[in-house]
């Protein structure tokens, strides 16, 4: 399949909601005409189908955007519904017999067909399997082998790859943790070493997390996603090729990303480019600054994000590059935080 690439995907997004914003608009003034509209929501669909025919938009995206025109669509139905006259009822002469029929047929109508089953809501790439319930440390689903690991329930740790027992690449999830650090950068083997450790061997592909409160989470470079949602007073340094967060509010995300990061239901989050402090090269175009917000279609910024001033920015790294001399999860979070609640 072929992949739109980033501008174009962009581009897209900002045509697909300054022509919906116009629509709805429309639709609200006082007495427009289902005429006056119509011809303006075939071309929103005719924009999303020819997206569409380019090839690789994220499943996540389509839906939004055929939720989006499901909308408007029954707007106009509901306009064109009141323009429709009602009908009259009439009696028909009175018949030979001294009965009187109605114009109308005395044939009740037929039973309206049950209604039909709600269709199941497509599947996201983006989206794992739930974490056992039982999990409560970083542990393997199945075996050893396995490439999926889940951590969650915890409190107050400090979580580094060096816990982790995969090999190859694996994805992460990552589900109620509150006040951790979660340093998921590769630990180097020690210059002594003669062999690798089993940490060289392994590389974070992609990356699932739910619900974190107050917790400092840091990725190296990952090739595929990363979904995040329901995350609250968090500072987030990640690198990835798709960024999606939900439902979440008070953070900071410093981000390197290839494709055009998505929020929705989110509120008061800063972004800024991944910190070249911590030593790790990220290649490529970052499109940080062009983040989609689902639930803004007005024209203008978004109020619900924000990028970090010079300043901001600047104290941040500079507290990020102590990371490794901070002694205690406390000592960690009370730095790093610090910045992150009262984005200084």
């Amino acid at each position: 399949m072929a992949t739109i690439s980033t501008s174009a995907s962009a581009d897209f997004h900002t045509a697909f909601q300054a022509l919906r914003t116009e629509i709805v608009e429309q639709l609200e003034k006082a007495g427009v005409s289902s005429s006056d509209v119509s011809g303006k929501v075939s071309d929103l669909k005719g924009l999303y189908a020819g997206a569409l025919a380019g090839g690789g938009l994220p499943s996540y995206d389509q839906r939004q955007y055929e939720l989006s025109l499901k909308e408007v669509e029954n707007r106009l139905s509901l306009l064109r519904a009141k323009e429709k006259p009602r009908a009259k009822f009439s009696f028909a002469k009175r018949s030979a017999g001294g009965s009187s029929t109605s114009s109308t047929s005395s044939t009740p109508p037929p039973p309206p067909p049950p209604p039909a089953a709600a269709p199941s809501p497509p599947s996201s790439s983006l989206t794992p399997d739930p974490p056992s319930s039982s999990s409560r440390a970083l542990s393997a689903h199945g075996n050893p082998a396995a490439s999926t690991y889940a951590l969650s329930d915890l409190h107050y740790q400090h979580i580094t790859p060096a816990r982790i027992t995969a090999q190859g690449e694996y994805t992460l999830s990552v589900e109620n943790i509150s006040q951790s650090v979660i340093d998921l950068r590769p630990v180097p083997s020690p210059p002594s070493t003669l062999s690798p450790s089993l940490n060289d061997n392994t590389t974070l592909s992609s990356l699932h997390v739910r619900n974190l409160s107050r917790c400092v989470l840091i990725t190296p470079p990952m090739a595929g996603s990363a979904l995040l949602h329901d995350l609250k007073d968090c500072l987030v340094v990640l690198a990835s090729h798709q960024f999606r967060m939900h439902t979440s509010s008070h953070c900071v995300v410093r981000l390197h990303v290839s494709s055009v990061p998505v929020i929705e239901h989110c509120t008061d989050l800063t972004f800024g480019p991944y910190p070249s402090c911590l030593g790790i090269p990220v290649d490529g175009p970052n499109n940080v600054d062009r983040v989609a917000d689902f639930d803004w279609v007005r024209p203008g910024p978004s109020p619900n994000w924000r990028l970090q001033a010079e300043q901001e920015g600047t104290n941040t790294d500079a507290r990020l590059a102590s990371l490794d001399d901070m002694p205690d999860v406390r000592t960690t979070l009370d730095t790093l935080l610090g910045s992150t609640q009262n984005n200084v």
